[in-house]
């Protein structure tokens, strides 16, 4: 386990020290509570945030792969946690022993890669104040897209890496942040939304890899949801409409059961063409199969499910890892996802609203 920070500095007995069912600690995502004292978070851009004051933060945790976390000190990047399967702590140097700052912790990459249990945090120097969470909420529904994968990558040809996954810059995180709304992020590479290898299969857990971790959606709902899936459903063959567009149905149908008052978008994905695969015209096609799904639940009554495109990613801007979106187009993704909140819902995530100070977002 890598500590971050003054990891080596050793300092008296610590002023403060919580565990993370306290009111002190805020919870950012989906986490499984079947042990308060001891949250467990698995998807992306999950993680916790402090008020501290103080010269130092600890983390105690137990990973069960090798995870990374970026470090956020009121609002701005810092260094990235490089975790290791075991217990460690994740030390933050706070350098503002008189001026509180929030801090963040959160989960660069997606589920496959590991869990993480969250035990201790403790300050040196000082104390814990209260946070305050945006009191707003988007989630993102999606593949390797929306996990961040290959963001940081320098090209096309490297393969999938820790180090250049960034769920903190994906499309979703910087959108959130540019409405100061809160991100809930339920992805995972290679998944789809119908036949198989679904995200609908795994919706519902708090940790995805662990069936027993059911997901109680206690926390608030959001007021938008982007389901960005069908880049891997349309990367060999095109899927029947009718199989399709059910599936896709059933899934919104259930998600209204969770969340009556959200809009939903379906989103078309910036990996998507009309030339690849050859002849498919994959992307004239998905778009064809959502414009006719949405009308029909318009139609039914719910007007708050609508189809966003994010436009295909250009070899002027680069590529991320295994021709993945880098950081421009993650950048572009979330000014046009920006764009579309803040037009569609401007009285929750409009231009007069305070927003969240945190590097990354679309400015």
């Amino acid at each position: 386990m890598v500590l971050v920070g003054l990891a080596a500095l050793i300092l008296a007995a610590p002023d403060a020290t919580v565990k993370p069912n306290d009111a002190r600690v805020h919870l950012i995502g989906r986490f499984d509570r079947r042990d308060p004292a001891r949250p467990r978070c698995s998807w992306p851009a999950t993680g916790i945030e402090v008020r501290v004051r103080g010269q130092r933060l600890e983390v105690d945790v137990t990973e069960d792969g090798d995870d990374r976390y970026q470090v956020e000190v009121d609002g701005q990047p810092t260094q990235v946690a490089r975790l290791s399967k075991g217990d460690g702590t994740i030390a933050v140097d706070l350098a503002s022993p008189k001026r509180a700052v929030t801090v963040r912790l959160v989960k660069r990459t997606e589920p496959f890669v590991g869990s993480t249990v969250f035990r201790t945090l403790r300050v040196f120097g000082g104390g814990f104040g209260k946070p305050t969470p945006p009191k707003n909420r988007v989630e993102f529904i999606g593949d390797s897209i929306s996990c961040g994968f290959g963001l940081e990558g320098a090209n096309e040809r490297e393969p999938f890496s820790n180090e250049t996954e960034n769920a903190y810059l994906s499309y979703g995180a910087q959108t959130a942040r540019a409405v100061g709304a809160e991100v809930a992020v339920v992805a995972w590479s290679g998944r789809k939304l119908w036949p198989d290898n679904g995200i609908p299969e795994i919706y519902g857990l708090s940790v995805p890899t662990d069936p027993e971790s059911a997901y109680d959606f206690k926390t608030p709902a959001p007021e938008a949801v982007v389901i960005n899936l069908g880049t891997n459903d349309f990367g060999q063959a095109n899927p029947e409409e009718g199989s399709w567009t059910r599936a896709y149905e059933e899934f919104i149908a259930r998600l209204r059961t969770r969340y009556p008052r959200a809009t939903i978008y379906a989103a078309t994905g910036s990996m998507m063409t009309d030339t690849w695969p050859p002849k498919n015209k994959a992307l004239s096609t998905i778009k064809g199969y959502l414009d006719r799904m949405v009308a029909r639940l318009r139609a039914k009554g719910d007007r708050r499910v609508q189809r966003i495109d994010f436009e295909p990613q250009l070899a002027s801007d680069g590529y991320g890892s295994a021709w993945h979106p880098n950081a421009v187009t993650h950048h572009k993704m979330a000014l046009k996802m920006t764009a579309a909140l803040r037009k569609d819902l401007p009285k929750v995530f409009g231009d007069d609203r305070p927003r969240d100070s945190g590097g990354g977002h679309p400015e």
